[in-house]
């Protein structure tokens, strides 16, 4: 009876090492997946953040052309503007000595 009760005993005692020994490696599993699920998740959102600011850097380079093409075409404008009212001056000013030269040959011919 006694040794029914010691092999009880003992066998007991084996199964209430093994529960630990499982208790204690499940525990350590769930602290080592959520550790995983921690990292994945800062991996993640630094992932997602990276691609963001890359983003947005490639949002202001392209409003930077943008506005250096602006930029060339508001100087291209003003340049031809400028050419434009450069030759209307100067066909001005052509008529008027056109005119002075006319007028004076016209009073000429009246003269003689």
């Amino acid at each position: 009876d006694e040794r029914v009760r010691g092999m009880k005993e003992t066998h007991d005692l084996e199964i209430s090492k093994l529960v630990k020994t499982w208790e204690d490696r499940l525990e350590r599993s769930t602290q080592d997946a959520q550790r995983i699920v921690a990292k994945v998740e800062r991996d993640s959102s630094l992932h997602t953040m990276e691609r963001m600011q890359e983003a947005e850097a490639r949002h202001n380079d392209e409003v930077k052309r943008l506005r250096d093409l602006m930029d060339v075409k508001g100087r291209q404008a003003r340049e031809e503007s400028d050419l434009v009212v450069e030759r209307l001056k100067n066909q001005h000013r052509d008529l008027i000595i056109e005119l002075e030269r006319t007028g004076d040959e016209k009073t000429r011919v009246m003269k003689d």
